[in-house]
Order: structure tokens, then C-alpha cells, then sequence
């Protein structure tokens, strides 16, 4: 490659059009970024609030991204500049003509549609036809210039296409998402579009114009400077798409373990992706900054430190709370993507390949999005991708230091060492998968996450009992003794705010109960032989665990249902159920669904209450402060609301619990506070949650 026309600078033409090009790819990549948060926040309410969703919504882009870049490169390959003008031209319309971009609510799940595909199928029908559009738009374009400026180096394009990447990214949850509801991000989003569209068109009718030029072609010079330049070779192609697979496994899989151990939050998807965007720049921008020896022994130290503490090796008996590790992580993801992107940029070929580049770099990226997505939850029962991609990771900043030590300038110990990989990957699997754990008689994972039944003290009766877990938080527990099985424990004994809400009502007569969030059916033990108790979870596994490893529904002494789908939407389609107390009980675990607590959510919860009726919440939670947001949902019911918190007390089988009761029965609330110990209300009020607008952000407990 010829890089003494790196240092060129990418203004200083007297050409006006020259700055077409750049505000295309800027524009281009910052809808394209910006499009990504936008829509999986739209459609994360219809999924349950999985943090699978954005894994999910990141596979699609991918997978559309190395279709944006295949157009390209066929573009490049087989039409005339004309042809791509027309071609490129007409597809911009075309995207314009679906403007403004939203999801239709036909395609909220209903029945047993695999959630994968039918995401997939809304995000085609939605975004597909824009998104495609911009994907092949900084390929296209700075083939395009490269054409018209032969002397200028077009890969500082494409650091300018990740600054337009990252500038939206960090807007998104700090100025969009906070002061924008959907609606207005969706007309936001189609101005950007068409203010994209006449950047383009300034593009194309500098190649059109110059192409009626007699004397000057706009093939013809690229072809006479490339016309020695060797074709790339295979080791070369391999490199394109082995290096951007790891970084993408290394992104995917990190975001899936913040979001799975934290919040499902916007913050906590962009912040990984955001990092990984840095890389790029720092490769593309400027490649004298990826010093190897500096970046990849940084990469090799950090990976290893944070993987032996995940082990257990490093931890010294202490364990750091998840959102302290959080800098740890990402961290490793950056040095890790860093070492992938900075060899990325050292193997580029000359602006001949260009598209052919992008091509197999974006089959990499997206090759890695399908292991995290689709393969992985069907080969782990644990989220064990993480680990194979730090691993992958470590071994390649090995292979780095390897190369930067004996002085070699080829990147034949990248590809020795990658065979290896898929050996060590695997032993690794399988030593892992097949550790013996002697409390797990149960594990599962599906796209709602990893759930597990563990069992202890097998052999003392008085203690024996099984614990049902989704990823690091427990979901209720049973003691297997059949004199003490129906023994309310954990966050449901009689003196919590739950046990106590239950047994004032009970003093009425028969209740019905709709309960959201099944766990292992403790509350069921409540059930008089006149009540009837509902149950709702969007989780298969959790329903056939309840029932296979637990007895509390089974020998529930009133009537039980239990109801598979998200709950919401269930409640959406049934007749009222005139409920005299709906518990939602679905936010103890760190990944939080939000579209059950905004103002939609609360108004079909009135629906189905009886009047005077009750709804109660379980807000135990470590890192999401949710009373204020309650506190805004029983203002707008005009219902009034009581904070009810029990502390911790192992010998009476009960955890510290956090539960907020409102109800229009004003009566019922102050008979129970007068019974209870009642948290005064401290919190910082926030703006009302609608399914256009909520901010988890602004309730992180941040400890």
C-alpha cells in the first residue's frame, strides 16, 4: 500500500463538493449508530426486558451491516460510477419513502413464536430497508472518493465514520433518551435521514459531473496508481475476518454479562459499544498510535487478572459487587478490541481492496454476533462465551508480544495461534461445563437467561431445601421436609410487606390474586380453599422448574393457574379478572423488565382490580432505587402508597425485603402501616414512566 498519501489531509481542495464526502459518512454513521439504541429500547418492553434483546437487535445490525457492505463491494465490482450513482440513488428514495421509522404493534409477541426470529423479523420490516442504505454507505463513499481524489487516503473516512458512531452513542442516553419520548426520536431520526440523503446526492453528482469530463476519468487514475499492487492474500483475508469475530464475541458477550448482572439499561449497552467504536478510531484515525508491544502486554495483564477473579483464583476470599467490577470488564473488552483493531488496520490493503476489506471484516464482526447470539444459548447452559472470547483475546496479545519480541513484521504467529484456539476454547468448554457442582441438580438457559435449581443439606432433614436461581439471584426457596415445606420463606414470610398485605385481605373473605413473577410459587402456601391465585412468567423454564423441583403450587390449598408469556400482554387480551390484589414481583433480579412499571403498564393493572383493589410490588434490588418511579405511577392513579421494608433474619428463614403497597383504600394502607415498619419516603421524585419515556439511568444506585 502506499502509505505516503497517509498523511494527506482531508481538507484544502478548492472542490466545494469535497465536503460532501465526509458529512455523508459523518451523517451516515452517526444515524447508523444512533438507530441501534433507539429501536431495541422501543421494542425491549415486548420481550420481556431480557438483556437477550439487544444481543439480539446487535446480531441483526451485524448481519444487515455485512449486507450494506456487500452491496458495496458488488457495487464497486460491477457498476459503472454512473450505475452506482443510479442504483445508490434509487435506494435512498426508497428508505425515505418508509419514513418516519417505527415498529408496528402487530408484531408484539403473542403465543410460542421464537423470540429470536420474530425480533429479527420486526427489525427487517421496520429498520431494514434504512439501515441497509447506510451500511453501504461508507464503503460506497469512500470508494467513491477515492475515485475522485486518487492522491488521499480514504481510510481516515472511515475513523471519521466511528467519531459520528460514537457522537451518537453517547448522546443517545445522556441528551436524547432523557428528554426525548419515542415518537419525537423517531422524527429526529428521518430529519437526520434526509438531511443524509442531500449529502449523498452532493456526492453522486460530483462523480456524475466529473464522469462527463472528457479528459479526466475517474477509473482510470485509481487504476493506473493500483495496477502493482499485489492482490491480498489468503492469510490476509483470514486475519479480516478472525480478528473483528474476536472483538465482536468480545463486545456481545461483555454487554450480555454487564446487562445480566446489573440493569438492562441503555447506558450499559452503549458504554461497551462506545469503547469498541474508540478502538477503531485510535486504529484508523492514527495507526502510530497502536504502539504493539504497549497495547497487547496491557490486553494480555488485564484479561488475565480480571479471568483468574472470575475463577476465583484472585479474589482472596473478598467478592466486589458487579457495578464496581464493571470498570474491570469493559476494560479488558477495550484492550482486547484494541489489540483486534490495531492488527485489523496493519494487514489493510491498498484503496484498490477497500470494499473487499470492509466486506470481510464486517463477516467477522458478524460472525461473532452469531456465536454469542444463536450458538451459544444452545450449546452452554452458562454464559460461557465471555470467558472463550477473553480467552481468544489473551492469546492473540500473546501472540502479539511473540511477534513484537523477535522482531517479526509478518503475522504468521496470529494465524498458528488461531488454530489453536478452537482446541483450547474447547477444552476449556468442556472443563467448565462438566465442573461438578454438587448443590446444581437443574440448569437451563434460554433467552430469558440462566436459571438454575440448587439443592442443599441433603442429608439433615431439618434443614434440607432447593433454591431456584436466575443467573446470581435467588427466586424463592422450599424447604423438601413435607412438615415444613409450606413454611413462607425468603422475601414472602408473614412479616413482610407481602405476608402482610395478604393476610389483612384474607380477613375479608376469598381473594383472587394475580401474581406476576412465579419463582417457585411460594406464595401459593397463602392460598385459602376459596382463593384463587394466578400466576404469570414469560419464562418456560421457571414454570417447569416450579413444578417439577417444588411442591408450593401443587399443594396449593386454594385454586392456581399459571399462565406462560410476558404478563403485560396477557393482561392486555384477558377480560377483567377482577383481582382483589395484584403483586408484581418481577424486579428482585439486577436485569429489571421497565415496561411493567410505566404509566400504560399501571392503568391495564387497574383494569383487573376490583375496586378498593391493591397492587404490590417487590423492589428488593441492588442497584435500581424503583420507589420514586412507584411513587409516580400511585400519584397518577391517585391511589396512596406505603414503603414496607423487614430486615434481614436468617434464623426466621426471611431475606431484607423491600415491598411498596398502593391502593385507592386508604383505610387498608394505614391499617397496614399501623402493623408494619414503614420506610419513610426519602426519594428524589422522577418524571412520570410512560412506554415513550423512561430512564433507568436516573435510578441507578451507583455503590
Amino acid at each position: 500500500m502506499n502509505n505516503s498519501s497517509e498523511k494527506e489531509p482531508l481538507t484544502g481542495s478548492r472542490d466545494l463538493s469535497f465536503l460532501g464526502f465526509p458529512f455523508a459518512i459523518l451523517s451516515g454513521a452517526f444515524l447508523l449508530f444512533l438507530i441501534q439504541p433507539m429501536i431495541a429500547r422501543f421494542i425491549l418492553p415486548w420481550f420481556g426486558g431480557s438483556p437477550a434483546v439487544w444481543t439480539t437487535c446487535m446480531l441483526f445490525f451485524q448481519v444487515l451491516l455485512f449486507g450494506g457492505y456487500l452491496y458495496g463491494d458488488a457495487a464497486k465490482r460491477f457498476l459503472s460510477a454512473r450505475g452506482q450513482a443510479v442504483i445508490h440513488s434509487c435506494l435512498v428514495l426508497a428508505a425515505m419513502a418508509i419514513l418516519p421509522i417505527s415498529a408496528s404493534d402487530r408484531w408484539k409477541p403473542a403465543g410460542s413464536t421464537p423470540p429470536t426470529s420474530q425480533i429479527f423479523l420486526l427489525l427487517l420490516t421496520s429498520v431494514g430497508l434504512p439501515y441497509f442504505v447506510l451500511a453501504g454507505t461508507s464503503p460506497l463513499v469512500q470508494s467513491w472518493f477515492s475515485l475522485r481524489y486518487p492522491k488521499k487516503s480514504p481510510y481516515r473516512l472511515y475513523a471519521l465514520s466511528n467519531i459520528g458512531s460514537l457522537v451518537a452513542l453517547l448522546g443517545y442516553p445522556f441528551l436524547i433518551e432523557p428528554n426525548l419520548d419515542i415518537r419525537r426520536q423517531s422524527w429526529l431520526w428521518s430529519i437526520g435521514f434526509v438531511i443524509y440523503a442531500l449529502a449523498c446526492g452532493v456526492c453522486l453528482k460530483a462523480l456524475w459531473n466529473q464522469q462527463n469530463q472528457r479528459h479526466e476519468s475517474i477509473v482510470e487514475p485509481a487504476e493506473t496508481e493500483t495496477r502493482e499492487v499485489a492482490r491480498p492474500s489468503l492469510r490476509q483475508h483470514l486475519l479480516w475476518i478472525f480478528l473483528p469475530a474476536t472483538a465482536s464475541v468480545l463486545l456481545l458477550a461483555t454487554t450480555n454479562h454487564v446487562c445480566q448482572n446489573i440493569a438492562v439499561v441503555p447506558f450499559l449497552w452503549i458504554a461497551p459499544l462506545t469503547l469498541y467504536l474508540l478502538t477503531f478510531i485510535i486504529a484508523f484515525e492514527h495507526p502510530p498510535w497502536y504502539v504493539r508491544p504497549a497495547w497487547s502486554l496491557a490486553a494480555a495483564l488485564t484479561i488475565l487478572v480480571v479471568m483468574l477473579y472470575e475463577l476465583d483464583v484472585l479474589s482472596f476470599g473478598l467478592r466486589i459487587t458487579d457495578i464496581k467490577q464493571l470498570p474491570f470488564y469493559l476494560a479488558a473488552m477495550f484492550l482486547g478490541c484494541m489489540v483486534c483493531h490495531g492488527e485489523l488496520v496493519r494487514s489493510r490493503p491498498n484503496a484498490r481492496y477497500l470494499t473487499g476489506f470492509y466486506l470481510w471484516m464486517s463477516a467477522g464482526g458478524a460472525l461473532g454476533g452469531i456465536f454469542v447470539s444463536l450458538i451459544a444459548p444452545r450449546i452452554f447452559n452458562s454464559y460461557l462465551e465471555w470467558q472463550i472470547g477473553c480467552l481468544t483475546a489473551f492469546v492473540i496479545s500473546v501472540a502479539v508480544i511473540m511477534i513484537s519480541i523477535s522482531g517479526q513484521t509478518r503475522n504468521v504467529w496470529l494465524l498458528r495461534l488461531s488454530i489453536l484456539i478452537p482446541a483450547v476454547a474447547g477444552f476449556y468448554t468442556i472443563v467448565s461445563e462438566t465442573k461438578p457442582n454438587p448443590d446444581a441438580i437443574s440448569r437451563a438457559r434460554n433467552f430469558y437467561g440462566l436459571t438454575s435449581v440448587l439443592e442443599f443439606d441433603r442429608d439433615n432433614p431439618a434443614t434440607h431445601r432447593r433454591q431456584l436461581r436466575n443467573g446470581s439471584t435467588r427466586h424463592g426457596m422450599q424447604f423438601m421436609d413435607p412438615a415444613r415445606s409450606q413454611i413462607k420463606t425468603d422475601y414472602y414470610t408473614e412479616k413482610t410487606g407481602i405476608g402482610r398485605t395478604i393476610l389483612q385481605l384474607q380477613e375479608r373473605g376469598p381473594i383472587r390474586v394475580g401474581i406476576i413473577g412465579l419463582g417457585v410459587g411460594t406464595l401459593a402456601a397463602y392460598a385459602e380453599p376459596s382463593d384463587a391465585f394466578r400466576f404469570y412468567d414469560i419464562n418456560p423454564e421457571v414454570i417447569r422448574m416450579a413444578n417439577q423441583y417444588f411442591t408450593f403450587l401443587r399443594d396449593c390449598k386454594g385454586q392456581v393457574e399459571t399462565v406462560l408469556g410476558d404478563a403485560r400482554l396477557s393482561l392486555e387480551h384477558e377480560p377483567p379478572q377482577e383481582f382483589d390484589l395484584i403483586v408484581l414481583d418481577a424486579f428482585s433480579s439486577d436485569s429489571i423488565p421497565t415496561h411493567l412499571l410505566t404509566r400504560e403498564a399501571f392503568q391495564i393493572y387497574a383494569k383487573h382490580l376490583k375496586p378498593g383493589g391493591v397492587i404490590a410490588t417487590h423492589i428488593t434490588n441492588t442497584y435500581l432505587d424503583l420507589a420514586p418511579v412507584l411513587r409516580g405511577q400511585a400519584e397518577a392513579l391517585q391511589f396512596g402508597l406505603r414503603q414496607l421494608i423487614v430486615s434481614r433474619n436468617k434464623e426466621e428463614n426471611r431475606l431484607f425485603t423491600n415491598w411498596v403497597v398502593i391502593s385507592a383504600n386508604q383505610d387498608f394502607l394505614n391499617r397496614l402501616a399501623e402493623e408494619s415498619d414503614e420506610e419513610p419516603d426519602h426519594a428524589a421524585p422522577v418524571p412520570l414512566w410512560t412506554d415513550s419515556h423512561s430512564n433507568l439511568f436516573a435510578i441507578l444506585k451507583w455503590k
